[in-house]
């Protein structure tokens, strides 16, 4: 419960790999099976899309994202990118071929629409923002400190053709093979290169003061570039001239497109430009959206996909003069989750905002709270009866599921975090300054409760009426067996902020926090850390499914799940990077979790038991050489399902470094060798995922 208050590395293409591996749990809860309810296809910023065909497109954006529309724009699929840094352009030559680029040097290439893509060996770790290709092979990729790359094989080898003293290149566009244009800023003003020799040599020019974002050429001797503070150049001539076009905007302008030479759109902060005559004079389109857009894409003249920040995602069919939404759901952050059973559910969040659903997540409506302060907290016992919390002492009541609520006395002013009920008339509510609130009468009376900490409290679970724990910041973990007359602190160790707590049953639990995960079998006297091999942060949230099946949420999207009482830990796939802020289950076999940008997912797979990997049941490690490594090692691995197989290199943290394989494979074994002369002193782990097969094997490097 949350209170209110790669980079790139160089690995050869030939490389290999022998997992023979340590073997880990496998489960169900896997890649593909949280489903995204709310705000689809995505919660996460959308920086860029290249619609190709009157029926494909692809958008990349925020942590990795890349969306696939096969009808036009209508429905979206999430595709596997392997990476999980911000990926901010994408340039396809057909349906099929296309290269997406973003942070740290990522550049991804796909060769069948998006169902598997490869990453390229870039040789950088610059901010890539923009590529282009002329035909199939022939690309450029320009970035951060003057980062210019430049293929002609379809990225097996790029070359660097870097220009030194530039702060940042931010868009790239190339009418044929020869002539390009380049814009971005440099010392704090625009700047324009221009190539006619496919890059051997720039040309510079400076015509702007303020930074320039994009650059579009609709043929070898026009363009137009746009920038800040509503900037729009226009040059007819090759470049040799840019002459201010004024835009009526004055705020950041984005992206630019044309189809032809006289129709062109052009998308930022303060919402759409629209020219019919060239780009020599420009209209303000009126829309009805909140969002700043990132990039536009029209695949003829009338049709056009402009996306944008929350993942909006809007078109046209009249090139532009009206512009309808796509993407669906809606916005507001989210707290907590609760369901009375498989269909009933409740979700809160900021602004007293309030989502309900009677169908199991398939439809989630909006209700009137009464209230715009923040909901933190909710406990729904039936489909009629529930209670939420929230900022300055609030506590809301529902008889009918949610649909109308009532103001009931807290007697406080403080920001409640949390509240638990067993019963229609037991439960308890805790909050800031170490605030506990207990009834008897269902919320009509509140008794406060000496908790003896100052620190906040965030998340409560009552096992009876006279047993539960609260946890909070500091470190605190609080129990009573006495109906909260006396609430012990529990030593666990750590002083860090606790989030979250949950039990399976009135012995076994799980609490989760910043860089923590606890586990106790004794109803909470003692508490022991777990280790999950997915990267460390902050946890907001737990659900104990049973004394073994225990699933994590917490920022950046992430989501961990153990079906072993916590001996080993599987990173889940949850398709968000939103901050994922509340847990809970329906039932045994289904979870939810809410967070940011109205996030809610839904685990429509139940895990199953744990199964073995029928190959490689022995770490080998001598098939590892050499191991400690210091510039390249070699591996053996098995594919033993017919699904694709992707391997990372991942930290002790977890930390994803790089994706060494990511490719469909026939069930066999395999070496490659990885060129380890980037990676630091220390140790790292081979991840294998193979379908259901999941894998882990450890190495080291020694400077």
């Amino acid at each position: 419960m949350l209170n209110n208050d790669s980079r790139t590395i160089a690995m050869k293409t030939s490389f290999t790999l022998i997992l023979a591996y340590i073997l880990v749990v496998s489960t169900m809860y896997s890649q593909g099976t949280w489903v995204l309810q709310n705000r689809y296809p995505t919660a996460d910023d959308i920086y860029a899309i290249d619609w190709v065909t009157a029926t494909n497109g692809t958008a990349v954006g925020a942590s990795g994202l890349i969306l696939r529309t096969s009808d036009g724009g209508f429905t979206w699929t999430r595709q596997v990118s392997t990476v999980s840094g911000d990926l901010y352009g994408v340039d396809f030559t057909n349906s099929n071929t296309g290269t997406v680029v973003g942070a740290d040097g990522i550049i991804l290439r796909t060769v069948d629409g998006g169902e598997k893509w490869i990453q390229q060996i870039s040789r950088s770790t610059a901010y890539l923002s923009s590529v282009s290709f002329s035909d199939t092979n022939t690309g450029t990729v320009v970035g951060n400190k003057g980062t210019i790359l430049r293929t002609s094989d379809g990225g097996e080898t790029w070359n660097d053709q870097s220009v030194g003293g530039i702060d940042l290149f931010n868009s790239v566009h190339f009418v044929n093979n020869n002539v390009g244009t380049i814009v971005g800023s440099s010392n704090n003003a625009g700047i324009i290169l221009r190539t006619d020799n496919g890059g051997e040599t720039w040309t510079s020019y400076s015509d702007s003061l303020d930074n320039l974002e994009d650059v579009f050429m609709t043929s070898q001797s026009s363009a137009i570039a746009i920038g800040m503070r509503g900037t729009i150049l226009r040059t007819s001539d090759a470049g040799q001239s840019w002459n201010n076009v004024p835009s009526n905007s004055y705020g950041f302008l984005r992206d630019v497109q044309f189809f032809g030479i006289l129709t062109g759109v052009v998308v930022g902060e303060s919402g759409l430009l629209q020219t019919v005559d060239g780009g020599a004079s420009w209209r303000q389109v009126p829309v009805d959206f909140q969002e700043s857009f990132y990039s536009v894409s029209f695949v003829d003249v009338n049709n056009g996909i402009a996306v944008g920040s929350n993942g909006i995602i809007i078109k046209t069919t009249d090139g532009g003069h009206t512009w309808n939404k796509m993407s669906k759901g809606v916005n507001g952050n989210l707290n907590d989750i609760g369901f009375a059973d498989a269909d009933n559910g409740i979700a809160v969040g900021e602004g007293g905002f309030i989502l309900t659903t009677t169908n199991g997540g398939g439809t989630w409506s909006v209700q009137n709270s009464g209230t715009t302060v923040n909901l933190s907290g909710i406990s729904f016992i039936d489909k009629n009866f529930a209670t939420m919390v929230g900022s300055r002492g609030l506590i809301l009541r529902s008889t009918d599921g949610g649909i109308e609520w009532s103001s009931l006395t807290s007697g406080v002013i403080y920001n409640l975090s949390d509240v638990y009920f067993i019963n229609v008339n037991i439960g308890i509510a805790v909050g800031e300054q170490g605030a506990v609130l207990y009834t008897t009468n269902g919320g009509q009376n509140w008794v406060p409760q000496a908790s003896e900490v100052l620190s906040n409290l965030n998340d409560v679970v009552l096992f009876d009426a006279d047993s539960g724990i609260i946890v909070g910041g500091s470190g605190v973990i609080l129990r009573t067996t006495n109906g909260g007359a006396v609430w012990q602190r529990i030593s666990i160790g750590t002083k860090n902020w606790i989030g979250g707590v949950s039990f399976s049953n009135a012995s076994v639990g799980t609490a989760v926090g910043l860089l923590v995960i606890l586990r106790t079998t004794d109803a909470g006297v003692t508490w022991e850390p777990q280790t999950p091999l997915s990267p460390f942060g902050d946890y907001f949230a737990v659900s104990d499914l049973d004394p073994g099946r225990t699933t994590v949420v917490g920022g950046s999207g992430i989501i961990v799940h153990t079906e072993d009482s916590g001996t080993t830990w599987e990173e889940q796939i949850s398709g968000t990077s939103q901050q994922l802020r509340g847990i809970c289950s329906a039932g045994s076999n289904n979870l939810y979790a809410v967070g940011t940008r109205g996030t809610i997912l839904h685990a429509v797979s139940a895990p199953t038991s744990v199964k073995e990997n029928p190959i490689n049941k022995e770490l080998n490690l001598s098939h590892n050489y050499p191991n400690p490594s210091s510039s390249e090692t070699t591996f053996q691995f098995s594919v033993v399902e017919p699904f694709p197989t992707v391997i990372d290199v991942v930290d002790a943290l977890g930390t994803t470094m790089n994706t060494v394989v990511n490719e469909y494979l026939p069930i066999g074994n395999y070496e490659r060798i990885v060129d380890t002369r980037t990676l630091t002193s220390g140790v790292y782990f081979f991840r294998l995922n193979n379908g259901n097969v999941h894998a882990v094997s450890r190495f080291m490097v020694v400077r």
